[in-house]
């Protein structure tokens, strides 16, 4: 069965070609650790430092979609990123944010996690402004730290 998607006023079959969850440069170029299940990138439009997204490589639509080795796996995966913010960004506070279906405004037709490590940060400081991309430059040199946090 082919599921479709509206966006825009549009609608627009899901599928992994146009995803840019699944394009590999976006992965190659923005990817900071994987496992078996799931990518996990840097966003390159941060609301904070460290913005990661964990993104399953399986191409779906929804949460309740995920395996029960994927959730298993996203289960090992957030403490990871935990001790990775504690001991390198100086928080072990953090907020994980997904969003199921555009109604609830997921703006991206695959299932991903956004990781948003928290220091002081007021909810409006995160979630009441438009981010800035990364130019390339610091996109790729913020890539190449966030790597060495997960070795």
């Amino acid at each position: 069965m082919k599921k479709f998607i509206f966006i825009l006023g549009c609608v627009t079959q899901l599928n992994a070609k146009t995803c840019e969850f699944c394009i590999p440069e976006i992965i190659k170029n923005q990817k900071v650790f994987e496992s078996q299940y799931f990518n996990v990138l840097l966003d390159y439009e941060p609301r904070v430092p460290g913005h990661l997204l964990v993104i399953p490589k399986r191409h779906i639509f929804k949460a309740h979609e995920l395996s029960q080795g994927e959730w298993s796996e996203l289960g090992d995966i957030i403490p990871k990123i935990t001790n990775v913010c504690s001991e390198f960004l100086g928080t072990s506070d953090y907020i994980i944010l997904e969003k199921n279906g555009f109604n609830a405004f997921q703006q991206v037709p695959h299932v991903h996690f956004h990781f948003f490590p928290v220091h002081s940060e007021a909810w409006s400081d995160i979630f009441d402004i438009v981010p800035d991309p990364l130019c390339q430059e610091d996109l790729e040199r913020q890539v190449v730290l966030f790597r060495g946090y997960f070795n």
